[in-house]
């Protein structure tokens, strides 16, 4: 006599209890919105924004500035701009921003953190500082931009700099004084040709 549990072993092994068989038709499919007859992704296909670079400048040649036009920050929302810095002097330089031509440092306000070791330093500013690199060494800056309607830019930079045993943190908070619509950004050093061949400066913008 076969016990009961037993026998619903007895079923199994014998293939009494099979996985069903899923059909081989593609008729129970439902097309990706992702799925593409040319099989290719552009900005018109997406649903979402993306991140659209707009200026890519390497430096050929030693230099104490970088200057890109033809922007438009509210038609294009909002900048990413990442720079990479090179400082072949014998001086420690840092690097400001300066939008639409506008030099005067006394017109535009930050804030910033700085941490080296243990150490924390803060302090508010009237400069449009992004960052620093010392003397022979390198640095890389990270900001974001907007402008709310009608009011002033402003911008967060994170910047790491110095050599890697050393590696040191800034942060930056600022603002222009002046409501209007960013068309040019210009990155000077204070150290003439303190922005040296190879470093680079890439900006984007928002694509929707």
């Amino acid at each position: 006599m076969v016990r009961p549990y037993l026998w619903g072993l007895l079923e199994h092994d014998r293939g009494f209890h099979k996985s069903p068989v899923l059909p081989t038709d593609d008729a129970h499919k439902t097309a990706s919105p992702i799925d593409h007859a040319d099989a290719s992704v552009t900005k018109a296909k997406l649903s979402f924004g993306t991140w659209e670079k707009v200026a890519d400048v390497l430096v050929g040649a030693d230099t104490t500035s970088i200057t890109v036009t033809s922007l438009n920050l509210d038609a294009d929302k909002a900048y990413l701009f990442m720079f990479a810095v090179l400082n072949p002097t014998a001086s420690d330089s840092v690097y400001d921003i300066f939008l639409n031509n506008d030099t005067n440092p006394g017109n535009y306000y930050g804030q910033y953190i700085y941490g080296t070791y243990r150490t924390i330093n803060v302090d508010r500013v009237n400069e449009p500082r992004v960052g620093a690199a010392g003397a022979g060494s390198e640095g890389f800056f990270k900001g974001m931009m907007m402008r709310p309607a009608g009011r002033e830019p402003r911008w967060f930079v994170d910047q790491q700099y110095y050599e890697p045993s050393v590696v040191e943190l800034l942060i930056w908070a600022e603002a222009w004084t002046t409501s209007a619509n960013v068309t040019q950004v210009q990155i000077a050093a204070s150290v003439a040709n303190a922005i040296g061949a190879g470093s680079r400066l890439i900006i984007f913008k928002v694509s929707a």
